[in-house]
């Protein structure tokens, strides 16, 4: 018997899949890219296609790339995000009563993705179950690729739920089935899987690492985006390590950017900028940052979808050239197009301007911020609107105000299972009772903060609240229990390998303890530790230059406190430690408050030393240093 000939209709039909083949690798790379109105028109246009072609597998597969794309778009993100779940889950529930288990799993794994894209605590208790329902399934119809994907996705989602176990396990198995299908690109992304599961157990040099292995199979390949990507997240990795990884993580990161300039679309440049600021601003090459910041924003004011990132980075970079942001900021807000915009900007502003100090205009944007939040009913930054306007309010003298905020800020992280959120309004209200000389209360709220903190594993914020307490014995004259709490913060620091600048600043507070105490032997003992310990940055000069500087405390209120025949073998030893800091500051030409600390302490060890006309000068120094708009030292002045 002869064979039917093929129809004309049916090699239309053939013609049409083999085509939506092409068009769905296209729409995912437009996800990708963030092209996302791109991306779901020719998204919707394939399924279509593999619909009409009776293609259930493929048709899940542009119903996925469809639902990604809805689920970055737009503002609303909460309830966009419920609408995508429950179009997901709808979809779910048809592929598995048409029986096509390649579908079913295609959606089992979008809906984790959406909710591992979610921001903050918010998925799913059943998002780890999906993820392995999905990769049995996969293994089950052999198909590898499907399969690596999913174990790449139950990394991150383990690695955002801070489950250590088995990520190792997840990510080697994940390359093994790239190295059985000769997919390098995903090799990349195991070796940042692994580095995800590295930096589960806490070690940010093996993570370090593996993006360096990550990144060259990136380059061999030709795939830049990768490359950007692994750049930048390398980059933010490496600010975590100390010695020269500060420099390193500021040359990667400015490369990620330069390289996401190659694109019309900033897409990328935006995130890299972000982090590319961050890395030289922790050098204090304010001027590079400013300088980068500055060449992105032309490009985002160019494209109207970047108008919320054009108007942000322009008010940071106001902030730090030290310019009033208010009038401007007025002016650009009132040009963003939606009131979520305008949130997000409010919030961000507000925050940064709380941080340098400036109060009432933080006041102002914070509480527009949590206007609208209350408006729209964005309830993820009303609790973070909250936080920040109780602790402006506190800073401003208005306890009772910043009690009433945090505590609700903190029922509503609470509703939405953010510990550290919770933890972080238990803290102003902790502080809040003890400006109000509410002692017990303020012990109470502590001791919640600090609970969370050790809970979540959040060693350095936990550490942070051992600093309150030892400051508020201080304060109260507890000299005994401030020691107590300062020696409670070294050991949860040095119990998990803290970072150099965490244990200088553990130093730095037990100095300040000691000196209080009159105890100048231990004192120097610590200012001598934080000083070796400091030096071990080599990224961080600043540290070098506070822990110069603590020294010269020392060595003042030894002298200050020494009997008359006492003092003359003791005179030269401050101005032997600020002449180092001021020789260091002196280097650090765009870090003014480093600079003002330095010449001011320089200024008293000349006068200790009796040389009045160097210290006069200096001391005019440092005053010109802390009337300068960058500066954030505005009690300096009154000091010089």
């Amino acid at each position: 018997a002869q064979p039917h000939p093929i129809s004309a209709t049916q090699m239309a039909t053939v013609s049409c899949v083999d085509n939506g083949k092409d068009v769905l690798v296209h729409a995912e790379d437009l996800l990708q890219r963030g092209l996302l109105k791109e991306c779901i028109e020719q998204a919707q246009e394939v399924q279509e296609i593999f619909s009409d072609a009776g293609d259930l597998g493929r048709e899940a597969e542009a119903i996925r790339v469809g639902l990604l794309a809805q689920h970055d778009q737009g503002d609303g993100q909460a309830e966009r995000q419920k609408e995508v779940d429950l179009l997901c889950e709808i979809e779910l529930a048809r592929f598995r009563a048409c029986g096509d288990a390649h579908a079913e799993a295609v959606l089992l794994f979008t809906l984790v993705e959406c909710d591992v894209a979610k921001l903050g605590n918010s998925m799913r208790p059943a998002v780890v179950d999906w993820c392995l329902e999905a990769r049995r399934i996969f293994r089950q119809l052999g198909e590898k690729f499907w399969e690596g994907r999913t174990l790449l996705n139950l990394v991150n989602v383990l690695h955002k739920l801070k489950k250590a176990e088995k990520m190792h396990e997840y990510a080697d198995d994940a390359m093994k089935l790239f190295e059985e299908t000769g997919d390098r690109k995903r090799q990349g992304m195991s070796l940042h899987a692994s580095a995800l599961a590295f930096l589960a157990n806490g070690d940010w040099a093996a993570a370090v690492q593996k993006g360096l292995e990550a990144i060259a199979i990136y380059r061999d390949i030709g795939d830049r985006q990768l490359e950007i990507a692994q750049l930048k997240t390398t980059a933010m990795w490496r600010l975590q390590l100390d010695g020269n990884h500060g420099l390193l993580a500021a040359r990667e990161a400015v490369e990620a950017l330069e390289l996401s300039r190659r694109y019309t679309e900033p897409n990328q440049e935006r995130a890299v900028l972000q982090v590319a600021m961050q890395a030289l601003l922790s050098l204090g090459d304010r001027n590079e940052a400013v300088k980068q910041a500055q060449i992105s924003m032309k490009r985002l004011e160019a494209n109207p979808a970047f108008q919320l990132e054009a108007a942000t980075f322009k008010l940071f970079v106001g902030e730090l050239e030290g310019k009033q942001a208010q009038p401007e900021a007025t002016e650009i807000i009132g040009g963003l197009k939606t009131p979520f915009q305008k949130l997000d900007v409010h919030l961000d502003l507000g925050r940064s301007q709380l941080q340098r100090g400036n109060l009432d205009e933080a006041e102002s944007n914070l509480t527009q911020a949590l206007k609208l939040s209350q408006q729209h009913k964005v309830v993820d930054a009303e609790a973070m609107a909250s936080t920040s306007l109780a602790q402006c309010l506190l800073q401003k003298r208005q306890q009772s105000k910043a009690i009433t905020l945090a505590k609700k800020a903190q029922k509503i992280f609470q509703s939405l299972n953010d510990r550290e959120g919770e933890a972080s309004a238990w803290t102003v209200m902790a502080c809040a009772h003890h400006e109000s000389k509410r002692g017990d209360m303020c012990q109470v709220c502590l001791r919640e903060a600090q609970a969370i903190y050790e809970e979540t594993g959040s060693y350095w914020k936990e550490a942070e609240i051992w600093h309150m307490v030892a400051n508020f014995h201080m304060e109260s004259g507890h000299l005994d229990s401030a020691v107590q709490a300062a020696a409670k913060m070294l050991e949860v620091v040095q119990k998990n390998n803290g970072k150099v600048k965490e244990q200088v600043e553990c130093m730095d507070l037990l100095t300040n303890v000691f000196l209080a105490m009159g105890n100048h032997k231990e004192a120097e003992k610590s200012a001598t530790e934080m000083l070796r310990l400091a030096k071990l940055n080599q990224s961080r000069t600043d540290l070098e230059i506070n822990a110069h500087i603590q020294l010269v405390h020392v060595f003042v209120h030894e002298i200050q406190t020494a009997p008359p025949q006492a003092r003359g073998k003791l005179m030269g030893k401050p101005l032997r430690s600020a002449e180092q800091a001021w020789s260091l500051a002196q280097k650090l030409s765009s870090r003014i408050d480093c600079k003002a600390a330095a010449r001011y302490m320089h200024s008293e060890a000349l006068v200790i030393a009796g040389r009045a006309p160097q210290a006069l000068a200096a001391a005019r120094e440092a005053e010109g240093f802390f009337t300068h708009p960058q500066c954030k030292d505005r009690y300096g002045e009154c000091r010089s």
